[in-house]
């Protein structure tokens, strides 16, 4: 058996129930109640499969790796293939459950230009801690790393929720996207959003880290 095929598997297992959680959250759950649920379920899936691959599930994290030399461009590919092909799963499966598909969405009021800011800044914040506490040399090893990603995750969304739907993770945005275009109809123009907003977060944060710290030479999901 390939070694990265227990690392796609994990990928796929961690994004898919990340998925899941947001969506019943959101759909069907009491708003503040829903984002402690997806913060601890984040740290949780986050201590599961971090021995495996890294427990990455945010093609904005894997982008990130990349830049810096820890991640091949095919692994990297084929992470972020997985991780959408398990977000779209788990928002079908939250659609054919509840009847009613979801996806995050920014609020209307406001501009296209704060939504997508707001979408970079804390999608940067994310993948810079995670590079602080997951990574960096000089905080290894830990044991708090799964709570300090979940707990950014929830002040992310209770900052920006209701500004640009808090995706921070383009497999959230694209895989309940094209699950939404397809029962809805929704649109798919919200992604420039939703999706590049992280991804660009991601590749400056990888950036500035590179300019201030000291890049391991490996990482747990190249160890595997």
């Amino acid at each position: 058996m390939p070694r990265v095929f227990p690392m796609l598997l994990m990928e796929f297992i961690g994004t898919f129930f990340l998925v899941l959680i947001i969506g019943f959250a959101v759909t069907v759950g009491d708003s503040s109640i829903g984002i402690l649920s997806v913060g601890f379920g984040l740290t949780a899936l986050i201590y599961m499969g971090r021995a495996v691959s890294g427990a990455q599930y945010n093609p904005a994290v894997s982008v990130a790796l990349c830049m810096s030399g820890l991640m091949s461009l095919r692994r990297m590919a084929a992470f972020i293939l997985v991780q959408v092909a398990a977000a779209a799963a788990a928002a079908g499966v939250v659609a054919w459950a509840l009847g009613k598909s979801f996806t995050p969405t920014p609020n209307p009021a406001v501009s296209t230009g704060a939504a997508f800011v707001c979408e970079f800044l804390f999608t940067f914040a994310l993948v810079f801690l995670i590079f602080h506490v997951a990574v960096s040399p000089r905080q290894q090893p830990n044991s708090y790393y799964g709570f300090a990603i979940g707990g950014i995750v929830m002040a992310g969304i209770l900052a920006v929720g209701p500004i640009s739907g808090a995706s921070f993770n383009p497999a959230v945005a694209t895989g309940t996207a094209l699950v939404n275009a397809a029962v809805n109809r929704g649109p798919l123009d919200i992604l420039l959003v939703t999706a590049g907003g992280p991804f660009l977060g991601g590749a400056v944060a990888a950036l500035v880290y590179r300019a201030t710290e000291r890049v391991p030479e490996s990482y747990p999901e190249e160890n595997g």
